[in-house]
C-alpha cells in the first residue's frame, strides 16, 4: 500500500484516480467477464520520465488493479499548445504500446478540449481569431475557447486530436471540460459574439436584429438587463 501510495499521491484526481465505465465496449482480455471496468489515470511525471515509468511498470507488475490505463496529455486546467502535444506525441505512443504489450487496454485522458480554469496563463494556447468562453456579465475567461467558435475548432481542437490519434491510444478520453459553467474568470456561458449571433438565428429573428446581436456583444455591460438577470439584444 505504501509503494501504492508513493505513485499515484500526485494525481490529478487524489491519491487512487480511477473511472468505472459500464457497458464497455470491446473489452480487452482483462476486463472479460466483468460489467464494469476501471481506468487508472496516469499523471505525467510518471510517463515523462523512463525511471519511473519503469517504475510504474514494475508496480502493475505485481498489482493486476486494472484492465485499462490512461495517461494524462497535460499537467494544467487551461489548454496547452499544440506544440506541447507534438512534442510529447513520440513518447506517449511508446508507453502506450509498452502498456499494451502488457495486456492493458492504453489510452489517454485529453485533460482539455476547451479547458477547464485559467491556469498558467502565459503558458496557454493561444489561438488568433478565436472567441474565449463568455459569462452573461461579461467576464471573458483568460485561457479557455467558446465550444461553439468555429476558429477554436479548426485551428485547435483538430489538429489537437489528430495529435493525440497519431500515439495509437486505444481509447481516448475527454475530459468534462465541455461543461457550460465554471471555466476560469467566466462563470456561466457561453454568450460570446459568437453564440449571440447563434442564438438569434435559432429564435428566428430578424437578420438585423441578429446583426445587432453580434455588434453589441462586444460590450457585455450594455446588452447584459440587471433588473431582469438576462442578457438582451436591445
Amino acid at each position: 500500500m505504501h509503494k501504492l501510495i508513493q505513485i499515484f499521491k500526485w494525481s490529478f484526481a487524489g491519491t487512487l484516480a480511477f473511472y468505472a465505465s459500464p457497458g464497455e465496449s470491446a473489452p480487452s482480455r482483462a476486463d472479460e467477464g466483468h460489467a464494469a471496468t476501471v481506468t487508472w489515470r496516469i499523471h505525467g511525471e510518471w510517463w515523462r520520465d523512463d525511471a519511473a515509468f519503469e517504475t510504474l511498470l514494475r508496480f502493475f507488475d505485481e498489482h493486476r488493479l486494472t484492465g485499462k490505463i490512461a495517461l494524462f496529455t497535460g499537467h494544467s486546467h487551461a489548454p496547452a499548445p499544440l506544440g506541447f502535444f507534438e512534442e510529447n506525441a513520440p513518447l506517449l505512443k511508446r508507453r502506450l504500446a509498452a502498456l499494451r504489450a502488457r495486456g492493458f487496454r492504453a489510452g489517454l485522458n485529453n485533460l482539455c478540449t476547451i479547458g477547464h480554469a485559467d491556469e498558467e496563463v502565459d503558458n496557454a494556447a493561444v489561438v488568433p481569431g478565436a472567441m474565449l468562453f463568455t459569462d452573461w456579465e461579461g467576464r471573458v475567461s483568460k485561457t479557455c475557447g467558446c465550444p461553439n467558435d468555429a476558429v477554436w475548432r479548426r485551428d485547435y481542437v483538430a489538429p489537437l486530436y489528430r495529435i493525440l490519434a497519431s500515439t495509437e491510444p486505444d481509447f481516448i478520453w475527454t475530459d468534462d471540460d465541455f461543461r457550460l459553467l465554471g471555466h476560469g474568470a467566466a462563470v456561466r456561458g457561453c454568450f460570446c459574439a459568437g453564440c449571440l449571433r447563434r442564438l438569434g438565428e435559432r429564435l428566428g429573428r430578424p437578420k438585423d436584429e441578429v446583426a445587432l446581436y453580434e455588434k453589441r456583444s462586444g460590450n457585455w455591460r450594455n446588452v447584459f438587463d440587471r433588473s431582469r438577470g438576462l442578457v438582451v439584444g436591445r
